[in-house]
């Protein structure tokens, strides 16, 4: 099956031969397949022809090969073929055209050399050639070493220069992470600052409206005590008034008492009809007063709330105690003695307490049973 394909490989070879048009470049590359086909079938004389001319086309192509592999290659196959004399020659000429001297594998070329000398019988040859590729093995393996240690030295170099970049773009966002984390810490407390400004002006101005409130609220106060104090003076003069009319009644009462005592005896009918004058002038205050003075004017002026529960007459008496009338004038109006009033002023703040009615005016500033 291989020796098939050997064999369509040879017809293939042998069409690019016939072909004329071939440049120098397509010609060495087909001496070089050529020359591997023959060495593959052990067709070592026809191989080293293609490989010589492989050497002659060599100086002429765009891709220079590297000759001295050409030599060592012709080398070997006339070791191979024991022509042992040219295996040497071409070996020596392989080591003459070492183009990189830096290339690790020359020390073979020095050892094939040796290998020739050695199967040849000249061990003195073979023993240099071998110490010189010992000194150029060593020299290449230090060559390597270096190059490996420099090339570790600069992976070192490398890794330390990342690792710093690494670093200093670590500390650089590091820096970038506080920065905005400073900027949104000062835009927070700007607006923080200013919420807070807001919110004093807003309490500023509250305070102020709260004030104006308060300036007007007083000025209500005052005005409205104004118009109380105002009320109170006429309630006063209103009073003054009343208690002259009480003292003109009283006056009159007492002259009239003592004229129908008088004229009691002598005159019995006429102290009977000052009697009834008396009385009608009494009836008739308590009418009128109870007509003039209302509830709502009493509570007005005295802050009780009778509710029309006491009698007119009981209404006139919290009146007159109101006005600071004594016992011994509210004899004379009610035509009764001054025991009397004492015991009706007594019934009357039972009645008020009975009915849950304040008692004040039997407390206040000036109250006497006299």
């Amino acid at each position: 099956m291989e020796q098939e394909k050997f064999n369509e490989g040879k017809k293939y070879l042998d069409s690019l031969e016939m072909i004329n048009s071939k440049s120098i470049d397509e010609e060495y590359f087909l001496l070089n397949a050529q020359s591997v086909y023959y060495d593959t079938q052990n067709m070592h004389e026809k191989s080293l022809e293609k490989e010589k001319e492989q050497i002659k086309l060599a100086p002429h192509i765009k891709e220079k090969p590297e000759v001295f592999r050409l030599y060592y290659s012709i080398s070997d196959q006339y070791k191979d073929m024991n022509q042992l004399d040219s295996a040497a020659v071409y070996a020596l000429k392989a080591i003459e055209h070492i183009s990189d001297t830096t290339y690790q594998l020359n020390y073979l070329l020095y050892e094939n050399v040796a290998d020739i000398a050695e199967i040849s019988g000249d061990y003195h040859t073979a023993n240099n050639y071998r110490k010189q590729a010992a000194l150029i093995r060593e020299k290449t393996i230090e060559k390597e070493t270096d190059k490996h240690i420099l090339k570790l030295e600069k992976q070192y170099d490398l890794s330390r220069a990342e690792n710093k970049a690494l670093q200093a773009e670590a500390k650089t966002r590091i820096a970038i992470i506080i920065i905005l984390c400073l900027v949104i810490l000062i835009v927070v407390s700007l607006f923080y600052v200013r919420a807070r400004r807001i919110k004093m002006q807003q309490e500023k101005r509250s305070l102020k409206e709260e004030k104006r409130k308060t300036e007007m609220d007083k000025e209500l106060v005052e005005a409205r005590a104004g118009i109380l104090r105002i009320e109170v003076e006429k309630q006063q003069l209103t009073m003054i008034v009343y208690n002259m009319m009480l003292g003109q009644f009283f006056s009159l009462e007492k002259q009239l008492q003592s004229l129908a005592d008088k004229a009691r005896k002598a005159k019995p009918d006429f102290a009977n009809f000052v009697d009834d004058v008396r009385a009608s002038m009494n009836k008739n205050l308590v009418n009128d007063f109870a007509k003039t003075i209302s509830d709502s004017k009493f509570c007005e002026l005295t802050g009780i709330s009778l509710d029309n529960k006491v009698n007119k007459s009981e209404f006139l008496m919290l009146y007159l105690i109101y006005c600071g009338v004594s016992n011994k004038n509210l004899a004379t109006v009610f035509r009764t003695t001054p025991e009397s009033i004492r015991s009706r002023k007594n019934q009357l703040k039972n009645k008020l307490l009975s009915l849950n009615i304040s008692t004040s005016l039997f407390e206040q500033k000036g109250f006497s049973n006299t």
